[in-house]
C-alpha cells in the first residue's frame, strides 16, 4: 500500500470558500499567538509514513513574530497575490473592499497593482482573479458582467485598454474562474463552470486563431512557462501537451490550488488540504517529490530567484488580512 502524507486534526472537512478558505471554519478560529505556534508544532509532527514528503522551515514564528490565525473575526482584504514575471519586483493581486462580508460583491472586487518591498500600490480594475501575462504587459481577469456572470478579460497595461474573451452571448451561464498564460503568450488556459458544477472544465483558448480545446475536468490550471505542460487540481495533475498527452497523477495531495510554476518549470507550488488544514508545497515532477513549504498558509507567490516571496497573513495590529513580504536577509514586512 502506498504511503500517504497525511495531517493529523481535529477537523474532518477543509475549509471552502470562494477564495479557497472559509474564515467560519473552526480551522482559522484561532486567535492567540500561542494557539498558533500549536497548530504549526501538530502539522509539522503530522508528516508520516511517506519519504518523499519533506518538512521545510515554517515561516513562523521567527519572521513574522506578530502573525496570527485568520479568524472569523478577520475582514478578508488582500488575497492571491501574484509576482511579475521577469524578475520585477511588482505584485499583482486581489483586494476586497467589502467591510468584512463574504462572499463579497463583484464591484467589491478589485485588482491592484503594489511594489516590493516599498508597498505603493494602486488600483488597476474591477475583478476577482488575475494572472500576469509572460511578458508583464498584459493582464488576464476574471470579472462579473452584466448578469452576473465572470468572463474573461485581457488588459494592456500599456494603453490601459480591454478586449472581453468570454461572453454570456457565446457560453450563457458558464463562468470563467481563473486563467493562465502560456509560454509564450499565445494561449490562455482556463477553468470554465456551470453554476451547478462542483468541478469545472479545463479548456485552452488560442488568441492567435480564437479556437477552443478541451482538457479535461479540473480546476486552478497553470501553464508551466517552459513548455507545454499543465498542472491542476483537485488531485495534483501534471498533463504534458503534445501527441498523446501524458499525465501524472500525484495522490498524496488532495483538494489541490495550484498557485503557480517555478520559473524554471522544475517545481510546482499549491495549497492543499488535509484534514482541515491548509499549507503550501512544493512538488518536483520528476519525483515526485513533495516538500512542505509553508504550513497554515493558504496564498503565496514567488519570485524568480525563489529566495523571496509574498503571502497573504493577519496581524496583530491590524482586522484584516494583509500582504506580507518575507527576504531571508531582511526579514517579512507587511506591503500595506
Amino acid at each position: 500500500m502506498q504511503a500517504r502524507c497525511r495531517w493529523r486534526g481535529p477537523w474532518r472537512q477543509p475549509p471552502r470558500g470562494r477564495c479557497g478558505l472559509n474564515p467560519h471554519h473552526p480551522a482559522f478560529q484561532v486567535r492567540q499567538l500561542g494557539a498558533l505556534v500549536a497548530l504549526f508544532a501538530v502539522l509539522v509532527a503530522g508528516c508520516v509514513g511517506d519519504d518523499r514528503c519533506t518538512v521545510g522551515p515554517p515561516l513562523e514564528p521567527r519572521p513574522c513574530p506578530s502573525l496570527v490565525a485568520i479568524g472569523d473575526n478577520t475582514k478578508l482584504a488582500d488575497l492571491r497575490p501574484r509576482w511579475r514575471p521577469g524578475g520585477a519586483a511588482e505584485i499583482a493581486f486581489i483586494h476586497v473592499a467589502s467591510g468584512g462580508e463574504w462572499p463579497p460583491g463583484d464591484e467589491e472586487q478589485q485588482v491592484w497593482r503594489t511594489e516590493v518591498p516599498s508597498g505603493e500600490r494602486r488600483f488597476e480594475c474591477a475583478g476577482s482573479e488575475v494572472c500576469w501575462s509572460r511578458s508583464g504587459r498584459q493582464l488576464a481577469v476574471v470579472r462579473a458582467d452584466e448578469r452576473g456572470v465572470d468572463q474573461l478579460w485581457i488588459r494592456d497595461l500599456d494603453t490601459s485598454s480591454e478586449r472581453p474573451i468570454t461572453s454570456s452571448d457565446d457560453s450563457g451561464d458558464t463562468s470563467t474562474v481563473s486563467a493562465c498564460w502560456s509560454p509564450g503568450d499565445t494561449a490562455i488556459v482556463c477553468e470554465r463552470r456551470r453554476p451547478r458544477d462542483d468541478t469545472g472544465s479545463i479548456w485552452i483558448h488560442s488568441l492567435t486563431s480564437g479556437t477552443w480545446r478541451r482538457i479535461g475536468s479540473g480546476f486552478s490550471p497553470k501553464w508551466s512557462p517552459t513548455g507545454n505542460m499543465l498542472a491542476y487540481g483537485p488531485t495534483l495533475t501534471i498533463r504534458s501537451l503534445g501527441q498523446g498527452d501524458s499525465v501524472l497523477i500525484i495522490p498524496t495531495l488532495r483538494a489541490v490550488r495550484v498557485l503557480e510554476w517555478s520559473e524554471d518549470g522544475r517545481r510546482i507550488y499549491c495549497s492543499a488540504a488535509e484534514d482541515g488544514y491548509r499549507s503550501i508545497y512544493e512538488v518536483r515532477p520528476e519525483g515526485p517529490i513533495v516538500t512542505l513549504r509553508s504550513p497554515g498558509i493558504m496564498h503565496a507567490t514567488y519570485s524568480a530567484d525563489m529566495e523571496r516571496y509574498v503571502f497573504v497573513g493577519s496581524l496583530l495590529s491590524a482586522d484584516s488580512t494583509v500582504l506580507l513580504y518575507h527576504d531571508p536577509r531582511t526579514g517579512c514586512v507587511p506591503l500595506r
